[in-house]
């Protein structure tokens, strides 16, 4: 029986072979190119080339095979076989150029807009591979089983290449170990290659309904899935729906605007109500199926009223922050919200293959087209903060990290950390070159904390006090932020130290120095002397920029008081806790030093 039984899975499999390459004569080419390729980068003692280019030949080979099925599939649905064979040579045409552009194209070139454009194509490609068979089919449920079979079949071509690729492996080791024969590390490469993506791909490929079996028109209702489905997966979406109707409760009475929590669970109740209405499709064509009927009728206009809460919500974020790639793409998510929920309520929910066509269709025109999301908010943010340099900045371009920091610091404090942002979002998101015109690699993360912290120092202290005070009616009380400093600023000098006649120099090394803050936002540092103390003024601001700064600049000149002797600070190392009040005291341990003028008795 057991004999028997594999008989039978290894003919199944060597039929399933044979029916790939027959069926799928072009993307057997692709498997085997990729397969050659890979074991050529594994094995080859010198790679010619980068990583981009490399990835680039996967992406097309992967892509091809991807396209040549999608092709087949849609090909056997038409009668005129020159229109087949024209479409496959112009989509495979189209790939070559794609992938000869990506291929020449340089590194730093390769842009998020660029990536976003690949993904919506790749996306709108395995979209059709499962709906283009049945553009002519009244109902979606040879769609539903035909997906339902792929699903299957791809799972069970993957575990089987598990199952070869962890016994081969066991093989090899047991070799190693009781006959000591030495096995390649690159072998062990090599077996997840063969086994996990040349054997399951040709498996899959041979597995792939064809005529009647992909026409299936058996309605296949699961008992388990729907007790799934009514006893879990109903009750939760139930519980978010619950959620949200008292939050818009809430927000109604208090008169304000939804928070941006709340896109997030419209967006998690409509994909479960999306898988709900796909699972529930089969069990919708028999009569007596009236509870499911029920909930895929009236579930999606229960939600409507929800998704009112996430537009409002978006466009306070849109008005108060400006827009950025996320919330394009949210917005457009929010209409397509709307377009679902309305379709499967008029319609019944008697189709639902357009749900998916729709998302691929809406990704690939948002993305792919020349003016796209990424390309309208690069725009947006590049005039944002080229209107704001013309406006406030006068210097020369590109700024270093200290100019950048002196000038951000002169922007109000809301302005500032937009205008902080919106650097950091071009140069990490979209990598922008034009980055490099106006400034050069300032860290954007220390930048928005000293924006944070210290600017400005003095009404932010006294603003929250009041904030504290006015809870309890109580005097204002004493609020306070933490600072550490520790700069040790580059080189020993700044230039050389002026030679000033009959004069003397005074040399700190780590010495112990009291300070004081006053509420003017300013450190002074004390220094000794013989015959009269000295005092340095600093400004906060200036310190925690500086400390923030990957660069710090060089030495600083400051004129003592009062006696107007120079002093070069070259380190500073304190802590202490800053309050609205001001006349904090400490010590300060510092370098640097102080030239001394001799004056005449």
């Amino acid at each position: 029986m057991n004999t028997r039984s594999l008989s039978q899975t290894i003919s199944a499999g060597v039929t399933a072979l044979k029916n790939s390459n027959k069926r799928f004569p072009i993307s057997i080419v692709f498997t085997f190119a990729l397969t050659v390729y890979s074991l050529w980068l594994i094995w080859g003692e010198k790679n010619e080339f980068t990583e981009q280019q490399t990835v680039t030949v996967i992406y097309y080979l992967t892509i091809g095979n991807l396209l040549s099925i999608t092709l087949q599939l849609w090909g056997e649905e038409v009668k005129r076989k020159w229109i087949v064979i024209v479409i496959n040579l112009l989509a495979h045409t189209a790939l070559v150029a794609d992938a000869l552009y990506l291929y020449r194209l340089p590194e730093n070139k390769f842009t998020i807009e660029i990536g976003l454009a690949h993904g919506a194509m790749i996306t709108a490609l395995g979209v059709a591979t499962l709906f283009v068979s049945f553009f002519r089919e009244k109902n979606d449920v040879p769609a539903w089983n035909f997906t339902l079979q792929i699903v299957e079949k791809a799972t069970t071509s993957i575990i089987v290449g598990l199952i070869l690729w962890a016994g081969t492996a066991i093989l090899l080791g047991a070799l190693h170990a009781l006959f000591q024969i030495k096995i390649n590390s690159r072998c062990f490469t090599t077996l997840p290659l063969l086994c996990c993506q040349l054997l399951p791909t040709l498996l899959f490929l041979g597995l792939i309904p064809t005529k009647e079996r992909k026409h299936d028109l058996t309605i296949v209702s699961s008992g388990f899935l729907n007790k799934v489905i009514r006893y879990l997966i109903l009750p939760l979406l139930g519980s978010y729906l619950l959620v949200l109707y008292a939050y818009a409760v809430k927000i109604l009475v208090e008169w304000q605007l939804p928070d941006g929590w709340v896109s997030k669970l419209v967006t998690a109740l409509m994909v479960g109500c999306i898988g709900v209405e796909i699972m529930l499709y089969p069990s919708l064509r028999r009569e007596r199926e009236r509870f499911n009927r029920f909930i895929a009728h009236w579930l999606p206009l229960i939600i409507l009223p929800m998704l009112l809460l996430m537009t409002i919500g978006i466009f306070r974020r849109i008005n108060d922050y400006g827009i950025t790639l996320n919330r394009l793409y949210l917005l457009t998510l929010n209409g397509w919200y709307y377009l679902v929920c309305i379709g499967l309520f008029l319609m019944k929910a008697k189709r639902i293959h357009w749900i998916a066509i729709s998302f691929g269709g809406l990704f690939l025109i948002t993305s792919a087209l020349p003016v796209n999301y990424a390309s309208i908010t690069r725009k947006y943010m590049v005039e944002h903060i080229t209107k704001i340099l013309n406006d406030t900045y006068h210097g020369p371009l590109p700024m270093n990290e200290k100019q950048y920091f002196d000038w951000i610091s002169t922007l109000p404090r809301k302005k500032a950390l937009l205008v902080n942002s919106r650097f950091k979002y071009l140069d990490f998101t979209f990598n922008d070159f034009i980055m490099d015109q106006l400034v050069s690699n300032p860290n954007y993360y220390t930048a928005e904390i000293h924006i944070r912290k210290t600017y400005p120092l003095t009404e932010r202290l006294e603003k929250e006090a009041g904030k504290e005070a006015s809870k309890d009616n109580a005097p204002p009380k004493t609020v306070t932020t933490s600072y550490y400093i520790n700069i040790n600023f580059r080189g020993k000098q700044a230039w050389e130290l002026p030679a000033v006649l009959e004069s003397s120099i005074v040399v700190y090394a780590e010495d112990s120095i009291e300070f004081i803050t006053s509420k003017n936002g300013f450190v002074s540092l004390l220094l000794p002397d013989e015959h009269q103390n000295d005092t340095v003024h600093i400004r906060l601001t200036d310190l925690s920029k500086w400390n923030t700064m990957m660069n710090p600049p060089h030495p600083q000149k400051f004129s003592c008081t009062p006696s107007g002797n120079l002093f070069i600070l070259t380190a500073i190392n304190f802590s202490m806790e800053i309050s609205y009040t001001g006349l904090e005291k400490g010590k300060a341990k510092i370098s640097g030093y102080r030239l001394i003028e001799k004056r005449n008795k």
